[in-house]
């Protein structure tokens, strides 16, 4: 984030609806900044497959998950069941080409502002019949602590570039029906909700397909 000096931020900043003063008042100004510092961040995020380097970063991601009575990282592959961060590494450089016994090849990234990761998604390549009912082609979560800033709708976006990359014309997503925040990431990303199924545990999936198409992502 650069801010050069307290008054640059307000001074480049238009009247406002919170205020007939040519600034807004003071509550007006919070609300501004916080809007202008979420955006840079969001505009610093980008997406990375995972190495070596990262393991430190990753450990303490995972920990953040289990801190936080989260057994599951979506979107992680496997990176919460894995004993070790090098084993883990092996999987997902395997998982590029795995295409046999019920599973399809995936890519699985690092969402990064700066130095810090905030999320992990996965993109599955294609769908078997558990995928297109239930799966979807993409994953993802965010750690705890970096939730409701904007990040997964970033993260969703920029993965859809990877999925046109791959050829992929039209992307199926799902959640569950009472997560309305990954509802709202899906439906800023321009998803469509075709229907909704139940899975075996009794939950509402919700299916949503995104077409891509050049230039609007």
């Amino acid at each position: 984030m650069v801010c050069e000096g307290k008054g640059h931020f307000l001074e480049s900043r238009p009247a406002n609806k919170f205020s007939k003063k040519k600034y807004g008042d003071e509550y007006s100004y919070a609300i501004l900044r916080e809007e202008w510092e979420k955006q840079m961040y969001i505009n610093r995020l980008k997406l990375v497959f995972p190495t070596i380097s990262h393991k430190e970063a990753a450990i303490s991601y995972k920990q953040e998950f289990l801190d936080n009575g989260e057994m599951k990282i979506y979107g992680g592959g496997g990176l919460n069941r894995e004993a070790s961060y090098e084993l883990w590494l092996e999987k997902i450089k395997a998982d590029l080409k795995r295409d046999s016994e019920g599973f399809v090849p995936v890519t699985t990234y690092f969402a990064f502002v700066g130095d810090e990761l905030v999320g992990t998604i996965q993109i599955r390549h294609q769908l078997n019949d558990y995928l297109y009912q239930r799966g979807g082609h993409i994953g993802y979560s965010v750690a705890p602590s970096k939730r409701q800033k904007g990040y997964a709708t970033e993260m969703l976006r920029l993965a859809l570039k990877k999925c046109q990359a791959l050829g992929m014309k039209k992307v199926l997503i799902t959640c569950d029906k009472d997560n309305m925040a990954s509802a709202a990431t899906i439906f800023t990303n321009h998803g469509v909700l075709e229907n909704e199924v139940p899975d075996d545990q009794g939950r509402i999936i919700q299916r949503y397909w995104i077409e891509i198409k050049r230039g609007e992502l």
